[in-house]
């Protein structure tokens, strides 16, 4: 009996040590979060989507509204305004004079890595300035793991009441992947359309449970991290093994919010314009196409160009679209212009939006100014012969 009693006074004893252990690691934690958010660092690794991001009952999840960061250009500090975008607060209902533009986009657009003002939304604005008498805002709307999708129900649900004159919808080859993890807890409308995005944890059902706890304490959100990142592939793994019916099928799926976000807008006198810095549909391996025989490969080089590329897709909707990745690639070519991570790709892509507005957008655009933030002239900037306006 006594060797008994001493046994269950041990596993008391260690299971109050690892209670003990659990509740040090949970504070220890939540105080790391803290520091982060009131000193934040220039890395967006530290800046990780766990600790910006809440879920949303509309757009999957949005960032965390009011974030007060520091604009210490040496420590690339974040802020957020009240509908939880980076940037100062925006001002309801729109002012007389404003030309007011929204940048919609993912990681990229967002740019936690460099400070506010070298992102490409507010050079785009510097540049803009220099050639209007209106006073030009632009907003920042880009979202960790963000793709058309989430775009077009953070427009619909919160910034369509901004009053915007632009909208810049932001493509890139992970709309893809993050379309398909959103894709699962959307709703459509009767024609097809995304209604809303509803994040599990926000469903009815999800509580209590793992998510929810989740959402609570921060070792069980750690620990199901790791949980999933070891027994589920990476995305670039994931994309590997897609075979190219079901991959033409998933950018096709991606890339759909894009007609509905031009129908959006149609009656807000507002213009859509698509931008990319890596053509997400150019995919010279594998490529298929459809015709009136089904599904087929594509044999040459030259039909892949025509069939299968985003400049392709939006002349079928009658959108606006540039492609900057020939300009971006010849910037820096070891460096994949998709990520967007230099200052330096931030200002070219910023500069090659700015002339592509001015020459497609009409407005009140005045002749080019001697001014630091004039657009590059002809000499200087790079050729556009791949950026194709298209207009309805």
């Amino acid at each position: 009996m006594q060797s008994i009693g001493q046994g269950i006074k041990h596993l008391l004893l260690a299971a109050m040590w690892l209670g003990a252990l659990v509740c040090i690691t949970e504070v220890g934690m939540r105080a790391h979060r803290w520091h982060v958010a009131a000193y934040p660092s220039g890395a967006a690794d530290e800046l990780q989507a766990s600790r910006i991001v809440v879920p949303s009952a509309e757009t999957y999840q949005q960032l965390r509204p009011m974030l007060g960061h520091s604009r210490d250009s040496d420590r690339g500090g974040l802020r957020t305004n009240a509908f939880g975008l980076r940037g100062p607060e925006i001002a309801i209902p729109k002012p007389k004079g404003v030309f007011r533009v929204i940048c919609l986009g993912d990681d990229a657009t967002l740019a936690l890595g460099l400070p506010e003002e070298e992102t490409y939304c507010d050079r785009l604005r510097d540049y803009l300035q220099d050639r209007t008498q209106l006073h030009v805002e632009v907003i920042n709307a880009g979202l960790p793991g963000g793709c058309p999708l989430t775009s077009l129900l953070l427009l619909r649900h919160r910034l369509l009441g901004l009053q915007p004159d632009v909208v810049l919808q932001h493509v890139d080859p992970t709309d893809i992947q993050d379309d398909r993890h959103v894709r699962p807890y959307t709703f459509l409308d009767e024609q097809g359309v995304p209604k809303v995005a509803i994040h599990p944890s926000l469903r009815e059902s999800a509580a209590p449970t793992l998510l929810s706890l989740s959402q609570e304490f921060l070792v069980v959100n750690w620990a199901q991290e790791r949980v999933i990142s070891r027994w589920n592939p990476t995305s670039s793994e994931d994309d590997q093994r897609w075979d190219p019916v079901e991959w033409e099928m998933a950018a096709e799926q991606a890339l759909s919010p894009l007609a509905a976000l031009q129908s959006l807008v149609n009656g807000a006198y507002c213009e859509v314009v698509v931008t990319t810095a890596e053509d997400p549909l150019r995919r010279t391996t594998g490529a298929i196409a459809r015709d009136d025989a089904g599904v087929r490969t594509i044999s040459s080089e030259s039909e892949l160009e025509e069939a299968l590329t985003l400049a392709a897709y939006a002349r079928e909707l009658k959108l606006l679209f540039m492609d900057a990745t020939e300009q971006l690639r010849a910037l820096d070519p070891s460096q994949p212009p998709l990520r967007l991570e230099t200052p330096e790709d931030h200002e070219l892509y910023a500069a090659l939006q700015a002339e592509f507005l001015v020459a497609n957008v009409p407005s009140v655009w005045s002749a080019p100014v001697d001014a630091p933030n004039a657009l590059p002239s002809p000499s200087d900037a790079q050729p556009l012969s791949n950026i194709e306006p298209e207009r309805p």
